[in-house]
């Protein structure tokens, strides 16, 4: 091979490693570009109509390789895209179950206070605890209705986690708490924590070490609040 076309496939051959994942993987200070484009293995095409049979035969191996590579590209992006529209598809019918499912619990929640309404005598005082203890009913009643449990079991961990990110702060720490599956869940989802800070405007409205680092900065900073009022 003579020296400007050998010049010319260690060229070719540098491009092919920058976009080889596996190889800029293993190697220090090569930063991975992405999927080969079609070019690449024409040109490696062209270059062997102009060399010897045996680098001829190097250049159409190397050429396949990178169509091999651009194809499962391909099928990578077709399968990321499939999972995410099936995703989005759960996510929607599971944002609607969970309306469902909050309406159930609201309603079991106003049947149980009428019940005990019923049974306390009309000329009992009623303390200015009955509020507090109403929110701590109704903060745990997601965890104690085992009629009509929320089906997460059934979705993915991406639909679960864009469940969360819809929910109010008060509402994901509920279901935080349902099982240690979703615990970890929501705990390690930085998309929701950030969905809770930001899109709620809870203080502060940056990230500190986590998004979760900051809602619990936000948990000090009210509860500083309420010991002044």
């Amino acid at each position: 091979m003579a020296e400007e076309l050998y010049d010319r496939f260690e060229d070719l051959c540098r491009v092919m490693r920058r976009h080889d994942e596996q190889y800029c993987g293993k190697t220090a200070g090569l930063e991975y570009i992405g999927p080969p484009p079609l070019s690449l293995a024409e040109d490696f095409e062209e270059l062997a109509t102009l060399v010897d049979n045996d680098d001829a035969v190097v250049c159409h191996e190397l050429a396949q390789k990178v169509r091999h590579q651009i194809l499962a590209a391909e099928q990578r992006e077709a399968a990321a895209k499939a999972e995410e529209a099936r995703v989005n598809e759960l996510t929607k019918h599971a944002e609607q179950e969970f309306r469902e499912y909050m309406k159930k619990t609201k309603a079991e929640l106003q049947a149980r206070r009428g019940s005990s309404s019923q049974a306390t005598s009309g000329g009992e005082h009623i303390s200015k605890t009955k509020d507090v203890k109403d929110a701590i009913e109704e903060n745990t009643l997601i965890i104690s209705v085992p009629d009509n449990p929320f089906p997460f079991a059934s979705l993915p961990d991406q639909a679960i986690c864009r469940v969360l990110q819809s929910l109010p702060h008060w509402d994901v720490g509920r279901l935080s708490c349902v099982s240690r599956e979703l615990r970890d869940l929501a705990y390690g989802d930085e998309e929701t924590w950030e969905a809770v800070q930001v899109n709620q405007r809870r203080h502060p409205p940056f990230k500190l070490a986590t998004w979760r680092d900051s809602f619990l900065r936000g948990l000090t900073i009210d509860a500083s609040w309420k010991r002044r009022r």
